[in-house]
């Protein structure tokens, strides 16, 4: 008898403590975000070609794309870039799948373009576009071409 209430006793404290643990919510300021980080992330289509602009003369800026993808394939990741202007070329484009570590990152650092080409599964993916000091313009295409499919496979 004894046991049992101390048994009902210690669960009962192991669920309220459990229920209660991380329901604290600080008080006072928020916490500031860096000028970098990211406000949204736009879905990205497979094949749908997008334009976006960098700008940023003093800093890092980012664009975030989401990717869903429903098939397995190698995915293409395509990304052409315009005549920088003012200093600073460095442009990076990162693969990620959502809440997991980096598949694959490249950088460009005189404007070249960047092709990114690596297996994925059905999942979300994030690709992010990056830029460091100046302007410059880019035009990004994502595709995921079927296993065993030739490498100029993928976007119509």
């Amino acid at each position: 008898m004894i046991r049992s209430v101390w048994s009902f006793s210690l669960v009962s404290l192991v669920v309220v403590v459990g229920c209660t643990w991380n329901s604290m919510v600080p008080r006072g300021r928020p916490i500031d975000l860096p000028e970098n980080a990211p406000r949204g992330i736009a879905r990205l289509n497979l094949c749908e070609p997008v334009q976006g602009v960098l700008d940023c003369p003093d800093h890092q800026c980012n664009h975030w794309y989401r990717v869903d993808v429903l098939q397995p394939g190698q995915m293409r990741v395509q990304l052409v870039l315009g005549d920088p202007e003012g200093k600073g070329r460095l442009t990076r484009v990162v693969l990620r799948p959502l809440g997991k570590p980096i598949l694959s990152q490249q950088v460009s650092n005189l404007g070249e373009p960047i092709d990114i080409r690596h297996e994925v599964e059905p999942d979300v993916y994030r690709v992010l576009v990056q830029g460091a000091g100046g302007r410059r313009s880019y035009d990004l295409v994502v595709s995921v071409a079927p296993p065993d499919a030739p490498d100029d496979a993928g976007c119509p």
